[in-house]
């Protein structure tokens, strides 16, 4: 196998090194053909396609694409499905951390147990592909954390597990603020900038 496997790689990344160069050509007046190499791709034309920093942050040369940006293809699509039908789809079949019947994640008033950052994690990822892959069963099982999560915030902006706010344990809600945002980009679901908005303020 790695016999195949190294001189395939060398191809790689020797034709991705010549379209790279390739990409950063100029020609000079008198025709000789030159390379230009950057540090960074440039900050000074707006990205029109994507929103990035604003002022006063300085600007990003890079931007990360919302869900759904990039369909994946061939090996890769088949990599994600291989996780949405394996142990990453089925997670919360096996694992206590995930399981929606005592997990304090799937409660309206933050009770019950397991509610630190094993679900935000998974739940992050499990969500992602999804809505990359547009896999009904996946989303439908996302979207059954993600309403629950939505109906657990209270006055105070605070959501999830109540035990977290006792121990002034923010760490976990930070991750699922990650879930929040790419099932905001995937959706639109116009519940997420508030549940924000209230537990920033």
């Amino acid at each position: 196998m790695k016999c195949i496997i190294y001189p395939v790689v060398a191809l790689l990344v020797f034709s991705l090194s010549v379209d790279m160069a390739r990409a950063g050509q100029t020609r000079s007046r008198d025709g000789e053909l030159s390379v230009k190499v950057l540090k960074t791709p440039p900050v000074s034309v707006p990205n029109l396609f994507y929103q990035g920093n604003r002022q006063p942050l300085i600007p990003s040369p890079l931007f990360k694409l919302p869900i759904g940006a990039i369909q994946p293809e061939g090996w890769l699509k088949t990599q994600l499905d291989y996780m949405a039908d394996g142990f990453t789809g089925h997670l919360d079949e096996i694992s206590k951390w995930c399981n929606i019947k005592v997990s304090a994640w799937a409660n309206s008033e933050g009770e019950g147990d397991y509610g630190w950052e094993e679900l935000p994690y998974w739940l992050r990822g499990y969500t992602d592909l999804g809505y990359i892959l547009h896999n009904k069963r996946v989303i439908d099982e996302s979207k059954r954390w993600i309403d629950s999560t939505l109906a657990s915030q209270d006055s105070s902006g605070w959501f999830g597990p109540r035990v977290n706010l006792t121990n002034h344990d923010i760490w976990p809600n930070m991750l699922m603020l990650f879930v929040m945002r790419s099932y905001y980009e995937a959706t639109g679901d116009r519940r997420v900038i508030p549940f924000m908005t209230n537990y920033f303020r």
